[in-house]
C-alpha cells in the first residue's frame, strides 16, 4: 500500500486541480474518473487519461468507460429479468453487448501488450507481478488470458464499488458541511502532507467511511450455502440451500444499532471496533475467504481522496437533493452535483 500511495496522491492532486477550475462538481463523473485513474496508475503504471495529463494514456479510454458502463448495466438488469422477458431482451441486446465486451477486452489487451513490449523494469506493480511471477510448484507464468481477466476484474469491480462509496460520502459531506468542517478542524489542514502514515491515522475520515458503508453498502448482500440443516430466525434451512444475507437491511437493524439506525451519524464508529461476535452486523466487504480482496486498497484510496479534497474545499449543495440509489453492478447513487468552495473563501 505504501507503493500504491504515491500514485493515489497524483490522482488526488489532479482531481483538486479540476475542482479549482470548475467548482460545479459532477460527482458521478469525477468519481468514475478518479477511481479508474487510481487503478490504472497504481495497479498498472498506466494513466487512463481521465484526469491530468493524458499524453501517456492508451487510446480509446472514453470508449472503454462507456462500453464498460453498458456491460455492467446489462449484467445487473439481466439478473432481475422475468423468465419470459429475460431471453427476449438478451437476444435483442446480444450484438451490442458482444461488441462492448470485445472492446473492453481489447482495451485491456492493449495495456498488457504495452507492458510486455516495454523494456523498462516495471515489475513492482500489480500488472508486473502477474506477468513475471512464476508458480512455485510448476514454474509456469500466468496465462495472458488469465492476466487479462484479473486486470478487467480489478478495473470493473474495483472502480465501481469505490466510486459508489465515494459518491455517498461526498453527498453527506455536502448535505451537512459541518461534518467536513469537524474533520478539517480535528485532523486536517491545507498544509497537511497526507503521507501514508498520516492517512492511516485519520480516524474521523475512517468513521465517516464506515457509516457510509453501513447505510449504503455498494454490495448490498451476499449468499451463503448451509453446510448442514439449520434453523435461522424460526425458519428451517436444509443443507445445501442458499441464503441471501441482506447487509443493506441488517446494518440498519434498530434492535442493535439503536433507534437512529436509519440516520447518518458520522461519529457512530468512533471508538467502536466491530468483530464477528459483536451484536451489530457490519459486513460491507463480505466475510470469510471470499471477502473483498481489494478492501485495503479501497479504504486507503477513499480515505486519501476524501482527506485531500476536504483539506482544500468546503463542500455544499446549491439546493438540497435526495440521495437515491440505483442498482447496477453495485448500489450506486443517481448522479448529483455539489459545489467545491476553496476553504477560507465563501461562495
Amino acid at each position: 500500500m505504501r507503493a500504491y500511495h504515491r500514485a493515489m496522491r497524483t490522482v488526488a492532486d489532479d482531481l483538486a486541480v479540476r475542482w479549482k477550475e470548475d467548482p460545479d462538481v459532477d460527482v458521478h463523473g469525477d468519481m468514475t474518473a478518479a477511481t479508474l485513474e487510481i487503478i490504472g496508475r497504481a495497479g498498472f503504471s498506466t494513466p487512463m487519461g481521465l484526469l491530468g495529463d493524458n499524453a501517456a494514456a492508451p487510446q480509446g479510454t472514453g470508449e472503454f468507460v462507456a462500453a464498460l458502463s453498458r456491460v455492467l448495466a446489462w449484467a445487473s438488469e439481466s439478473t432481475n429479468d422475468l423468465p419470459v422477458i429475460g431471453p427476449i431482451r438478451g437476444v435483442l441486446a446480444a450484438p451490442g453487448i458482444r461488441r462492448d465486451v470485445n472492446y473492453v477486452r481489447g482495451f485491456v489487451d492493449s495495456i498488457i501488450e504495452r507492458r510486455r513490449n516495454d523494456d523498462a523494469d516495471q515489475n513492482d506493480d500489480l500488472l508486473g507481478l502477474m506477468l513475471t511471477t512464476r508458480d512455485t510448484e510448476t514454474e509456469e507464468l500466468l496465462p495472458v488470458e488469465n492476466v487479462r481477466d484479473q486486470v478487467l476484474t480489478f478495473l470493473a469491480a474495483g472502480h465501481e464499488t469505490t466510486a459508489a462509496l465515494l459518491e455517498v460520502a461526498l453527498y453527506h459531506l455536502a448535505a451537512d458541511p459541518s461534518v467536513g468542517d469537524l474533520i478539517v478542524d480535528e485532523e486536517l489542514s491545507e498544509a497537511t502532507a497526507l503521507d501514508y502514515d498520516e492517512v492511516v491515522r485519520l480516524r474521523r475520515v475512517k468513521a465517516l467511511i464506515n457509516e457510509c458503508l453501513r447505510l449504503c453498502p455498494p454490495a448490498p448482500g451476499f449468499f451463503r450455502i448451509a453446510r448442514s440443516d439449520q434453523e435461522l430466525g424460526g425458519y428451517r434451512v436444509p443443507a445445501g440451500r442458499a441464503v441471501f444475507v441482506l447487509s443493506l437491511a441488517a446494518q440498519r437493524d434498530p434492535v442493535v444499532w439503536g433507534p437512529d439506525a436509519d440516520e447518518f451519524r458520522a461519529d457512530r464508529f468512533l471508538g467502536k471496533r466491530l468483530t464477528a461476535s459483536s451484536p451489530e452486523f457490519f459486513a460491507p466487504w463480505g466475510t470469510g475467504p471470499r471477502s473483498c480482496i481489494g478492501r485495503q486498497f479501497a479504504i486507503h484510496e477513499t480515505t486519501l481522496l476524501i482527506a485531500s479534497l476536504l483539506s482544500k474545499y468546503r463542500l455544499t449543495m446549491d439546493k438540497p437533493v435526495e440521495l437515491r440509489l440505483r442498482e447496477r453492478a453495485t448500489l450506486r447513487p443517481e448522479p448529483f452535483r455539489i459545489v467545491a468552495t476553496p476553504r477560507g473563501r465563501t461562495r
